[in-house]
């Protein structure tokens, strides 16, 4: 009996032996697992200070590339085009001929008019001879002064007749003249609104039908609408920067050359022209444009734009700061202009905030991280 007592309390023993051993390694076990997670939730990350800056304070418009000079060519002309000299895209000279309209009528009338005058300079010459003898008879008295007044009235007539010829030369010369059409500005053909062979017509309620139209592109124009508390920080002749996508980081130079008298009473904004040399005819008539308008600087607290986040379907602004204890916590914040790779930051953050910069989708406020260092 005590035989079997004594092997239950061994039996016993061994049990809780057991039990405690795997109870040891289990919280071993734990511990280091632990361990290895507090490691892993450390999260490495960049991060810059939230810092004082002088900020250049801008007007950003956006607008259109348009031509300096927009000239449509209407022929005075009628008739069948004989010649078109330029196609689409060429560059031409102011009075490079472009154009040559069926001719050979006017040039006829021309003729025929030339010949009429010279028919009528000589009659003029013989009734002059007539006109001074029997003036110098009258004088004499050898004729009647009837006699006299009726060669004085045809001597006149034969004036004005002459007169009324060399009228009808020069509106011939101009009618043949129009129908050669020569390049008004210099300038790229823009487009061509007919071919050699067409009829060019007219009525009396319309122009005639177009031949081209010609842009002058040495200077563009931009137009942009300003609004009415921008307005006054602006004048004509500021200077301004433009830019396109097509020169990405490219700016270029240009002028306000007209604020525009009126203000639409329903956008409360002003047009704004702009004038933008372009020797090298780069910048195309149509491309997108942003207009900077500098009004002056000021100091103000930045951070990277690197730093800054928006919250999906909203229009909130936030980024992640790191505490003293390592930690991370999500910040709101009330933005301002955006400046060579900086937000202003208005509200939310003050100077010295430490901000992260990379890795933020996988932070959330309360997780612990490291600073790399480049």
């Amino acid at each position: 009996m005590k035989k079997g007592k004594y092997i239950i309390s061994v039996s016993v023993v061994v049990v809780i032996l057991i039990l405690f051993k795997v109870t040891v390694k289990n919280r071993q076990e734990a511990g280091a697992t632990l361990e290895t997670t507090t490691q892993e939730e450390i999260i490495q990350v960049m991060a810059e200070k939230a810092t004082n800056i002088t900020m250049a304070e801008n007007i950003i418009a956006v607008g259109n590339i348009e031509p300096f000079k927009t000239v449509v060519i209407y022929p005075e002309a009628t008739g069948v085009l004989e010649k078109l000299t330029v196609k689409e895209g060429d560059y031409v000279k102011k009075g490079t001929l472009i154009a040559v309209i069926e001719n050979q009528q006017r040039q006829l009338n021309v003729e025929q008019v030339e010949i009429e005058i010279k028919a009528q300079k000589y009659q003029l010459e013989n009734i002059k001879q007539d006109y001074d003898r029997f003036q110098r008879l009258t004088k004499e008295g050898a004729i009647a002064a009837k006699r006299f007044e009726d060669v004085e009235t045809l001597y006149k007539a034969s004036e004005e007749r002459l007169k009324g010829l060399e009228k009808q030369l020069e509106i011939a010369k101009r009618r043949f003249r129009d129908t050669s059409i020569y390049a008004p500005i210099s300038g790229i053909v823009a487009q061509k609104f007919i071919d050699e062979g067409e009829l060019v017509t007219e009525s009396s309620m319309t122009k005639s039908s177009p031949l081209v139209a010609i842009i002058d592109t040495s200077k563009v124009k931009v137009t942009v609408p300003i609004g009415e508390t921008d307005l006054k920080k602006i004048k004509k002749g500021q200077n301004v920067s433009v830019e396109t996508d097509m020169y990405d980081k490219r700016r270029f130079p240009g002028k306000i050359d007209e604020i525009m008298p009126i203000t639409d009473f329903v956008t409360r904004t002003t047009k704004v022209q702009i004038l933008v040399d372009n020797p090298s005819y780069i910048l195309k008539p149509g491309l997108f444009t942003r207009v900077s308008i500098s009004t002056g600087s000021r100091n103000t607290l930045a951070i990277p734009l690197d730093a800054l986040l928006r919250l999906q379907g909203s229009g909130s602004y936030y980024c992640f700061i790191i505490n003293n204890d390592d930690t991370v916590e999500k910040v709101y914040l009330d933005i301002g202009d955006l400046w060579e790779g900086m937000a202003e930051v208005k509200s939310g953050l003050k100077e010295g905030d430490t901000v992260i910069v990379s890795s933020q989708s996988i932070l959330e406020t309360g997780k612990k991280v490291a600073v790399s260092t480049l």
